[in-house]
């Protein structure tokens, strides 16, 4: 099943071709051996991957990790007087979910083995037809 998705995904079926993950997308292993299963943050495996880990939650009410608002032990809410540095980018001022990176940043990775395409085919998303699109397909 693994090497349909590497050829359905990344076009690579000649079993001597390096392999790429289907979970992180990285090349050199498979998604069984993936490190991304394994949350760096509390060592779950398979339960969430590192960026959604519940031990990094960060309150929006004292600022804290560990828990979320609702569950906050605080009674007071902090404000960016209180100096607080957003995580994404280290300044103050702002929170994270504030931060100008959000929206201006991409850090592609350097594939250098991409698969160049000539052509592409559209078809329909219901059925796979060429003679028609999705939202006419009979």
């Amino acid at each position: 099943m693994e090497r349909e998705l590497q050829t359905r995904y990344w076009g690579i079926s000649n079993p001597d071709d390096l392999v790429r993950c289907t979970i992180c997308a990285h090349e050199g292993h498979m998604a069984e051996t993936c490190p991304s299963r394994t949350c760096k943050h509390c060592q779950a495996c398979d339960e969430h991957f590192s960026l959604e880990c519940p031990t990094q939650r960060k309150c929006k009410k004292c600022r804290e990790r560990g828990h979320v608002q609702k569950d906050c032990p605080s009674k007071l809410a902090r404000s960016v007087a209180d100096g607080f540095f957003c995580d994404l980018c280290g300044e103050s001022g702002h929170v994270e979910e504030e931060c100008s990176l959000l929206w201006r940043t991409f850090f592609p990775e350097d594939v250098p083995n991409l698969n160049k395409v000539e052509t592409l085919s559209c078809c329909c998303y219901q059925c796979g037809s060429d003679r028609h699109w999705g939202d006419d397909c009979p």
